[in-house]
Protein backbone atom coordinates (compact mmCIF):
# COMPACT_ATOMS: atom_id res chain seq x y z
CA UNK A 1 0.00 0.00 0.00
CA UNK A 2 1.37 3.38 -0.97
CA UNK A 3 0.56 6.76 0.46
CA UNK A 4 -1.63 8.99 -1.63
CA UNK A 5 -0.13 12.35 -2.51
CA UNK A 6 -2.29 15.39 -1.94
CA UNK A 7 -1.54 18.37 -4.20
CA UNK A 8 -0.89 21.73 -2.55
CA UNK A 9 -2.07 24.57 -4.70
CA UNK A 10 0.18 27.62 -4.97
CA UNK A 11 -2.70 30.03 -4.38
CA UNK A 12 -3.19 28.68 -0.85
CA UNK A 13 0.22 29.54 0.54
CA UNK A 14 1.73 32.04 -1.86
CA UNK A 15 1.49 35.71 -1.00
CA UNK A 16 -0.05 38.13 -3.46
CA UNK A 17 2.63 40.35 -4.92
CA UNK A 18 2.78 42.79 -7.81
CA UNK A 19 6.20 43.14 -9.47
CA UNK A 20 7.65 41.22 -6.52
CA UNK A 21 6.27 43.73 -3.99
CA UNK A 22 3.47 43.21 -1.50
CA UNK A 23 0.31 44.29 -3.26
CA UNK A 24 -1.11 47.26 -1.31
CA UNK A 25 2.10 49.22 -0.50
CA UNK A 26 3.52 48.48 -3.95
CA UNK A 27 0.49 49.80 -5.79
CA UNK A 28 0.21 52.86 -3.51
CA UNK A 29 3.90 53.72 -3.91
CA UNK A 30 3.81 53.16 -7.67
CA UNK A 31 0.66 55.29 -8.07
CA UNK A 32 2.10 58.10 -5.96
CA UNK A 33 5.40 58.28 -7.83
CA UNK A 34 3.76 57.72 -11.23
CA UNK A 35 1.32 60.55 -10.51
CA UNK A 36 4.17 62.86 -9.57
CA UNK A 37 6.05 61.71 -12.66
CA UNK A 38 3.05 62.49 -14.86
CA UNK A 39 2.74 65.94 -13.28
CA UNK A 40 6.39 66.71 -13.93
CA UNK A 41 6.03 65.43 -17.50
CA UNK A 42 3.19 67.87 -18.12
CA UNK A 43 5.41 70.76 -17.02
CA UNK A 44 8.38 69.43 -19.01
CA UNK A 45 10.61 69.39 -15.95
CA UNK A 46 13.18 66.85 -17.08
CA UNK A 47 15.46 66.90 -13.99
CA UNK A 48 12.45 66.27 -11.75
CA UNK A 49 11.34 63.42 -13.99
CA UNK A 50 14.77 61.80 -13.77
CA UNK A 51 14.87 62.16 -9.98
CA UNK A 52 11.37 60.66 -9.65
CA UNK A 53 12.32 57.81 -11.95
CA UNK A 54 15.31 57.12 -9.70
CA UNK A 55 13.05 57.25 -6.61
CA UNK A 56 10.69 54.80 -8.31
CA UNK A 57 13.46 52.34 -9.17
CA UNK A 58 15.15 52.53 -5.75
CA UNK A 59 11.85 52.47 -3.84
CA UNK A 60 10.53 49.47 -5.69
CA UNK A 61 13.87 47.73 -5.13
CA UNK A 62 13.65 48.35 -1.38
CA UNK A 63 10.03 47.16 -1.29
CA UNK A 64 11.05 44.02 -3.20
CA UNK A 65 13.78 43.27 -0.66
CA UNK A 66 11.26 43.68 2.18
CA UNK A 67 8.80 41.37 0.39
CA UNK A 68 11.55 38.83 -0.19
CA UNK A 69 12.35 38.77 3.53
CA UNK A 70 8.70 38.66 4.66
CA UNK A 71 5.83 39.06 2.17
CA UNK A 72 3.36 40.03 4.92
CA UNK A 73 5.62 42.59 6.64
CA UNK A 74 3.44 45.63 5.95
CA UNK A 75 0.31 43.86 7.17
CA UNK A 76 2.05 42.88 10.41
CA UNK A 77 3.53 46.35 10.78
CA UNK A 78 0.07 47.89 10.53
CA UNK A 79 -1.34 45.36 12.98
CA UNK A 80 1.46 46.11 15.45
CA UNK A 81 -0.03 49.51 16.29
CA UNK A 82 -3.21 47.89 17.65
CA UNK A 83 -1.32 45.79 20.20
CA UNK A 84 -0.42 46.92 23.70
CA UNK A 85 3.27 47.15 24.64
CA UNK A 86 2.87 44.63 27.49
CA UNK A 87 0.21 42.23 28.73
CA UNK A 88 -0.38 41.05 32.28
CA UNK A 89 0.76 37.54 33.15
CA UNK A 90 -2.70 36.65 34.51
CA UNK A 91 -6.00 36.99 32.74
CA UNK A 92 -8.51 39.56 34.03
CA UNK A 93 -11.34 37.36 35.39
CA UNK A 94 -8.96 35.14 37.36
CA UNK A 95 -6.92 37.74 39.19
CA UNK A 96 -6.55 37.44 42.95
CA UNK A 97 -8.45 40.68 43.62
CA UNK A 98 -11.14 40.01 41.00
CA UNK A 99 -14.83 40.61 41.74
CA UNK A 100 -15.79 37.68 39.51
CA UNK A 101 -17.66 34.96 41.51
CA UNK A 102 -15.92 32.18 39.56
CA UNK A 103 -12.43 33.54 40.23
CA UNK A 104 -9.91 31.11 41.62
CA UNK A 105 -8.42 32.15 44.92
CA UNK A 106 -4.64 31.91 44.97
CA UNK A 107 -3.24 31.29 48.43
Amino acid sequence: MTLQETPVYRALHRSQTVLGVERSPGICFFALVAGAEFGSFQGRQWPTMLVLLGVLVVGMGVLRQIAKADPRWFAMFGQRWTLRPAYRATSTPYRKDSKCPNARRIL
